[in-house]
């Protein structure tokens, strides 16, 4: 286990986990605001586990299962990536549609953000989010992050960005969190 919060256990993903992860990434109306909204086909999920399994050997954290109940049931995915080979550790999560609405994606969040500064350093973490996810834009604010400036994307299309500071860090250099 990587950490656990009062009613979730985080650990890392294993090879047997892919068809879960090809059942929630797969899942359309879990995916209309990731990316292109379209579905993981079954070559990128294999590639995202050998992705994920690097980044364990090369950061010390990746994409996670979730896991809740007893006995366990698998509620999704949260991780930190860098997508594109930004700098900064982006979060990603996914909770199952049978989880969501009882407070366990902002568990979730509040509790990767606060295990990544403790156990792996990260001062800084931000999150990408469609503009019309109204849901991960309230969690986020919830859970202690911060509105930055809108990223414009090459279709001309908008995302929000969102910024997460270790609380003990310095925060000189933060921006002022109003909606854009």
């Amino acid at each position: 286990m990587v950490f656990a919060t009062d009613r979730l256990q985080v650990r890392r993903i294993e090879r047997t986990d892919y068809d879960s992860m090809l059942e929630v990434y797969g899942d359309l109306e879990l995916m209309r605001y990731v990316g292109d909204g379209s579905a993981i086909t079954q070559e990128d999920c294999s590639r995202w586990i050998d992705v994920t399994l690097d980044n364990y050997r090369r950061r010390g954290y990746g994409l996670f299962v979730v896991e809740s109940g007893e006995p366990l049931q698998h509620v999704g995915f949260v991780g930190l990536t860098h997508p594109g080979g930004r700098s900064d550790p982006e979060i990603k999560y996914v909770v199952r549609a049978k989880y969501s609405g009882n407070g366990l994606a902002q568990e979730l969040l509040a509790g990767t953000c606060a295990h990544a500064h403790r156990e792996w350093g990260l001062e800084r973490i931000i999150a990408t989010v469609h503009p019309d996810n109204q849901v991960s834009n309230h969690i986020l604010r919830k859970c202690g992050f911060l509105r930055l400036a809108d990223q414009v994307n090459e279709d001309g299309s908008v995302t929000f960005v969102w910024e997460h500071i270790e609380p003990t860090a310095d925060t000189s250099h933060a921006k002022t969190a109003e909606p854009h």
